[in-house]
């Protein structure tokens, strides 16, 4: 029913307006009418919002300058089983388009609703889920936005995290350092640190390794000399599980077991303060 009633809206303005729409009820907030007609501006839809929710009743609501689609979850499916990857790629293209009129970094300029709809959008695991893996497609759109967001470190650390899961890690080094330049917050450190871990576990090169090492190592310290808090994701744990690995590559097992003690002892310290703690109690066995 729900794939159908989407079906028979016969007209493409109604679909893409749907969409965007629906770019932000997905993530559970309103649509600003004013940031719902900039996107729609740039599909070339010069109606306005509020008419073309009239066209679809007990589909998308309008009230007080916001819209909705009827239900998150009733958004999700259309989104998973009648919407286009192209179509999903086209409106929001045009939904982040219409963020390039503010300074960067963008979270900082915007509303609360307006900043949860572009965080969400240019989520990495958000689009690879709404692009069916698409890796062509995750890529056009990131690649859009790189010179009008060249200074906004959201934009470049989902840029980064999604070449990391396509194993382009030079790639997603090169966008993660760029994210940590623009924008040096926790996050930003913490996934520059994993990303150097991980080019140095892939590295056949002992000295750019222990170089790579090396300089996560001393932001994962710093990291973790920080007090913790409760969506911390453990500095340590990378730190350990890399560093072990990395020895053991170039230094034999007999001194990986060395270092893998010195964490052992930390980490273990840990897992007593937080028994609750999946990653510390996997990380220490």
């Amino acid at each position: 029913i729900i794939e159908s009633e989407f079906a028979s809206l016969k007209s493409a303005e109604h679909r893409l307006f749907f969409i965007s729409v629906g770019l932000a009820t997905i993530h559970r907030v309103q649509m600003p009418a004013t940031l719902c007609a900039r996107a729609l501006s740039n599909l070339h839809i010069n109606q306005a919002p509020h008419i073309l929710a009239r066209a679809l009743p007990g589909i998308v609501s309008s009230e007080r300058e916001r819209l909705a689609v009827r239900h998150p979850v009733y958004t999700r499916y259309v989104f998973e089983r009648a919407v286009s990857r192209a179509d999903f790629l086209t409106v929001v293209e045009a939904l982040i388009g219409a963020f390039t009129m503010y300074p960067t970094p963008v979270i900082r300029e915007v509303g609360k609703i307006e900043g949860t709809i572009f965080k969400s959008n240019i989520n990495h695991r958000f689009l690879k889920e709404m692009l069916r893996s698409d890796q062509s497609m995750i890529l056009q759109f990131y690649e859009m936005f790189e010179k009008p967001f060249e200074q906004d470190g959201l934009y470049w650390l989902q840029y980064g995290l999604a070449l990391r899961d396509m194993h382009l890690q030079p790639e997603a080094l090169e966008k993660l350092q760029a994210a940590y330049n623009a924008y040096r917050v926790e996050h930003t450190e913490h996934a520059l640190a994993q990303q150097l871990r991980i080019m140095a576990v892939e590295c056949n090169d002992e000295a750019r390794a222990l170089a790579y090492l090396a300089e996560a190592k001393s932001m994962l310290d710093r990291l973790d000399a920080r007090p913790l808090r409760a969506d911390d994701s453990y500095p340590i744990v990378t730190l350990s599980e890399g560093h072990t690995k990395i020895i053991r590559k170039y230094h034999g097992d007999d001194r990986a077991r060395e270092i893998a003690r010195t964490y052992a002892n930390i980490v273990g310290s840990r897992r007593k303060a937080a028994p609750g703690d999946g990653r510390l109690h996997a990380s220490f066995n």
